[in-house]
């Protein structure tokens, strides 16, 4: 690719096994996930969009977009935020008129949040900015690699969510390793041991 120069050499060098490979893809991912969760990034798409706001803020806009209306409780969920937090910010959004709370239809002692009018554009402005600045650095690839990078990360993505973590595994690698410590004698106990078989 074009752009591989621009990777840090440990993640654009050649992978001739499949640990090789994976642990290249885990890397550019870990350096990927960086990258869209600085607040440096944020800041100059937030500024080349014209609006000024939060990442955290703007993280919650999504959420309420994505899953609205939506309790407090679950938004707090969603974004792993403990509720006193979430409540701060939705108070922040509702004064700066990017999200309304009102009573839940079903439930009149449910207060759900929602985005205004003026919450989507504000979202949609930061979005598009985040977007060009990708355009950007794509624009240079090639349309083969365009196209195959838009079909495999989605499938990437889609089957890291749908597959379960096996706990077990790295649960009882762990425990052989403590019982081998604790079953393992120590120089002392070593050196008492052969002084008696003498």
């Amino acid at each position: 690719m074009d752009s591989a120069r621009r990777l840090p050499v440990a993640v654009s060098l050649p992978a001739s096994s499949a640990g090789e490979q994976v642990e290249v893809i885990q890397r550019a991912l870990w350096e990927m996930l960086r990258l869209y969760s600085s607040r440096r990034a944020f800041a100059g798409w937030s500024a080349a969009s014209g609006v000024l706001v939060s990442q955290p803020a703007f993280d919650l806009l999504g959420r309420v977009e994505e899953r609205g209306p939506i309790t407090l409780g679950e938004l707090g969920r969603l974004a792993h935020m403990d509720p006193s937090a979430v409540g701060r910010q939705v108070r922040s959004l509702e004064e700066l008129g990017l999200v309304d709370r009102s009573p839940s239809t079903s439930d009149r002692r449910v207060v759900e949040v929602r985005l205004t009018h003026r919450g989507k554009e504000v979202r949609h402005r930061v979005a598009s900015a985040g977007a060009r600045h990708l355009a950007d650095e794509l624009g240079a690839w090639s349309e083969s690699d365009r196209r195959a990078l838009a079909r495999l990360l989605p499938k990437l993505v889609s089957d890291l969510r749908s597959r379960r973590y096996e706990v077990s595994r790295v649960g009882d690698a762990s425990l052989h390793v403590a019982q081998a410590k604790r079953e393992s004698p120590t120089p002392t106990k070593r050196r008492s041991d052969e002084g008696a078989s003498r």
